[in-house]
């Protein structure tokens, strides 16, 4: 996959043994992130998707918008999202929303 303009990414693995697990994302907040507007500033919003070994990632749902900052707070309306899964990769891409 290229790398595209405005993105971050991270993604950590799920150990859930061999039954599935439910696990629930609440994203809260961003601290300290890049700059990617001539402003000095962004306009972040998050991208949370799961995959599971061999499988195509499935996106979970996104983050509403925060304008003009760099370290967005989602704590009136944290965005959540569920999934099952065994050996599931969580991914969460932090996006700019005009990059």
């Amino acid at each position: 996959m290229p790398r595209l303009k405005g993105r971050n990414r991270t993604s950590t693995f799920l150990k859930s043994g061999k039954e599935p697990k439910t696990f629930t994302v609440k994203i809260v907040r961003g601290l300290n992130l890049a700059s990617k507007d001539p402003n000095g500033k962004s306009d972040p919003y998050v991208k949370v998707y799961a995959q599971s070994l061999g499988q195509p990632r499935v996106k979970l749902g996104s983050s509403s918008r925060k304008k003009e900052t760099l370290n967005p707070e989602w704590v009136k309306d944290p965005k959540k999202a569920t999934f099952q899964g065994v050996g599931s990769k969580l991914i969460m891409e932090i996006w700019d929303h005009d990059r």
